[in-house]
């Protein structure tokens, strides 16, 4: 079944599929690799309120709780700590 969804349904509206079982999934040593690495579970944002460079060129995952409806707003709020980087020297 993962690995059909993986293939034919590879979008971010798949991930709720997974939502109550996905660590049942994990604690019963189900591969879940090809699932995490799928579109399923990565959603890029491209937001005019975000920047599109930064100085950090590190891959971050970062937890964001709030509404997917609000996180256009939220770019100090997720990457909290690295500062403005239009402001950056």
């Amino acid at each position: 079944m993962i690995n059909h969804i993986i293939k034919y349904q590879n979008t971010f509206v798949s991930s709720f599929l997974f939502k109550n079982n996905l660590l049942s999934l994990m604690e019963r040593g189900i591969e879940t690799n090809n699932l995490l690495k799928s579109n399923v579970f990565i959603y890029k944002f491209e937001f005019d309120e975000w920047p599109a460079a930064h100085t950090e060129l590190e891959k971050m995952i970062m937890p964001y709780n709030g509404s997917v409806f609000d996180i256009r707003n939220a770019y100090n709020e997720v990457f909290e700590g690295l500062g403005d980087p239009q402001n950056d020297p």
